[in-house]
């Protein structure tokens, strides 16, 4: 592979609308490794376009029309530099990262077209299951002219032929403050629907994470078994939905039902570090203590992959397994082998509630 030790150079673009509280926040990571800024905005009615001049004289009017990829492929036309890469005014690239991202514009091989970073929220070591990430693909080779589409999660299209770099040590955490338009995603779901514009089963899966985000479980829950009632259902889809599905289920009491349906998954190739997990608790309440063991086992010899392009949750990697293997041997009295898998859990969330629970009980029964 070929490095760039001249550096390459790129365009960081953003669309934007009353984002006053969040925006010079991403600014101020963005500055550190930016050539360029360019930001499109949709309608403020705040001082968000004053913000955004604080750092760049680049800043551009589009008329918000429901429509993500209109809006992104705006803010792509005006970029000029080597490479063009997207960001939300609520997203965060910390001082660390942003001088990684600054050093990887002179070690990038030469022809990489596309460069992902993961993305997540902020860690949280109390509600873990907040801890979600996935690779996104943020940087475009600007000569191959990447277009955007979809109304909604939009996406953009290359070539199979594209090179892609992927990049783990780089995080851009999602850190909302607040939500200026709360029936914007549903509205634009909708009007997909109504146009056919987006595949069915893709708009289904982001159909059932909007209704749970929105508390309306049995509605999350109707539209993940829409979803996979298709005859040949993409797992892929399925298992971005899969969180939705499990959480809503989990809230609705309704664990039966549950277990059926991720048994049913895993028999037709839908496979992560979740589902196994979640078995392994479900069987765990049940106490059925073999099948609990077996499976919670089996999420931790996973291998997780990012490339996958799914998200993945960190707690399930090896935190909520070791935790309830540690649950499970206490309750067969085999002490020794619960403190070592509680071991295993306190090293990745030392501050977690749960684990200080457990923690004293340990020191208490002085089982070390």
């Amino acid at each position: 592979m070929q490095e760039n030790k001249a550096g390459i150079t790129v365009s960081v673009c953003m669309i934007v609308r009353d984002e006053s509280p969040v925006l010079a926040r991403c600014l101020d990571g963005v500055s550190v490794f930016a050539d360029e800024i360019v930001i499109v905005d949709t309608g403020s009615i705040d001082d968000t376009r004053e913000i955004a001049l604080r750092y760049t004289d680049r800043v551009y009017d589009f008329p918000w029309i429901d429509d993500f990829a209109a809006a992104r492929n705006v803010s792509f036309s005006y970029a000029s530099m080597d490479y063009v890469m997207w960001l939300d005014a609520d997203d965060v690239i910390s001082y660390a990262d942003a001088m990684l991202i600054k050093e990887l514009k002179h070690t990038l091989p030469g022809e990489t077209d596309m460069v992902f970073f993961l993305y997540g929220g902020e860690r949280d070591q109390e509600n873990v299951y907040n801890n979600s990430f996935v690779f996104r693909d943020r940087w475009f080779r600007r000569s191959l002219n990447p277009v955007w589409h979809g109304r909604l999660h939009e996406y953009v299209t290359m070539s199979k032929e594209a090179v892609k770099y992927y990049d783990d040590r780089i995080c851009i955490r999602h850190c909302k403050v607040r939500v200026n338009d709360p029936e914007r995603n549903m509205r634009i779901h909708k009007l997909c629907m109504a146009e056919q514009t987006e595949p069915d089963a893709r708009n289904m899966g982001f159909l059932c994470n909007e209704y749970f985000s929105k508390g309306e479980l049995e509605n999350a829950v109707s539209m993940f078994d829409e979803l996979t009632g298709q005859e040949h259902f993409p797992a892929f889809d399925v298992k971005n939905a899969l969180s939705s599905y499990i959480f809503s289920m989990k809230s609705l009491k309704r664990n039966d039902e549950l277990i059926c349906r991720l048994l049913s998954l895993q028999e037709n190739g839908v496979v992560n570090e979740m589902l196994l997990t979640e078995l392994g608790v479900a069987f765990l309440a049940r106490k059925e203590y073999d099948e609990a063991e077996k499976y919670l086992k089996d999420a931790l010899k996973l291998p997780v992959d990012y490339r996958d392009m799914s998200v993945h949750f960190e707690a399930y990697h090896e935190f909520i397994p070791c935790q309830k293997l540690s649950k499970l041997y206490a309750v067969k009295g085999d002490m020794k082998t619960a403190y070592e898998y509680f071991k295993r859990a306190e090293k990745i969330y030392p501050e977690n509630k749960t684990i200080k629970l457990n923690r004293a009980y340990f020191n208490r029964e002085s089982i070390t």
